[in-house]
């Protein structure tokens, strides 16, 4: 049985298949695309929602309640644009505080 599979392995179909088994198991999937259009599609759905708050808050004449909102828009397009950057400042703030 081994002699067969060497000389498979041997010819030019069984180098083949080799590489071709080599190219499947190093093409890894990678899902950067999906978190980044699920980061985008929560962003602006979040971002839609508080500037619907915004202008609720400017016709009602809530001038505190506006600055909130604008605040929670920064901090949304913050985790949107990068992710990385925001994910590591939480985690330095929760580290000074917590230890």
């Amino acid at each position: 049985m081994n002699e067969i599979i060497n000389n498979f392995n041997a010819s030019p179909a069984g180098a083949a298949v080799q590489s071709a088994a080599t190219t499947v198991y190093t093409a890894a999937i990678s899902f950067d695309g999906v978190k980044t259009m699920v980061l985008a599609a929560a962003g602006t759905l979040v971002a839609v929602i508080l500037i619907i708050r915004i202008v609720s808050a400017y016709a009602k004449k809530n001038w505190g309640e506006i600055i909130t909102e604008i605040a929670g828009v920064i901090v949304v397009l913050w985790f949107v644009s990068s992710p990385d950057s925001a994910i590591g400042t939480l985690n330095t703030i929760r580290q000074s505080i917590f230890g």
